[in-house]
């Protein structure tokens, strides 16, 4: 019968199978007796595992498929509700270390975060076109530099003025014109009588 129930050493379930016709037959033994004042046969007993043990080795292996599969289920059932306690005592125990702020500290540190993070922005830009403007100046003509610088004063003289409420005009500079070699008058060469 345990080559019936038992596929190999491993096999639990079959075990378990094999464990339960025991028992069966334990209980024919016991009833046996109890009845008829003695102990079964040999013979008595292969004729009850024949007729009413054989008929029921796929009852034993679903019996014990199912017993075994209720057991796992629980088993996992279990340590799931153990590690949820865990973890749900562990997450307690970190929100209770942290100190829940009040609605003026939410705003300090949102207002902290907006004007750092603002200003960071704001200085990153700077620096940015600080460096395109100093990569430009550097590659440019001498002329264009010059030209560039000029406007660049006039410019920014001219932001203030505004900004401050005066009113400033600036007219761009008049060149030197060189001397007009028609004119031998106003020729430094030319001499005076």
């Amino acid at each position: 019968m345990y080559e019936k129930l038992v596929d190999n050493t491993e096999d639990i379930v079959g075990q378990l199978a094999y464990c339960m016709y025991k028992q069966s037959k334990q209980q024919y033994l016991q009833q046996f007796a109890s009845r008829n004042n003695r102990q079964p046969s040999d013979a008595e007993v292969r004729n009850h595992v024949h007729c009413a043990e054989l008929p029921a080795v796929e009852m034993y292996k679903v019996t014990a498929n199912n017993l075994f599969n209720d057991y796992l289920a629980q088993a996992i059932q279990d340590k799931l509700d153990e590690m949820e306690k865990h973890y749900k005592a562990e997450l307690w125990l970190f929100i209770k270390r942290h100190k829940p702020e009040s609605k003026f500290e939410q705003a300090l540190h949102g207002s902290k975060a907006l004007f750092f993070g603002g200003l960071g922005g704001v200085v990153g830009n700077a620096m940015t076109t600080l460096i395109v403007i100093i990569l430009l100046f550097g590659a440019a003509s001498s002329v264009t530099r010059d030209d560039f610088a000029q406007s660049s004063k006039e410019r920014i003289i001219s932001g203030l003025a505004e900004t401050f409420g005066v009113g400033v005009t600036i007219s761009p500079a008049r060149k030197a014109e060189a001397p007009a070699e028609s004119d031998p008058a106003m020729s430094p060469t030319a001499k005076i009588p």
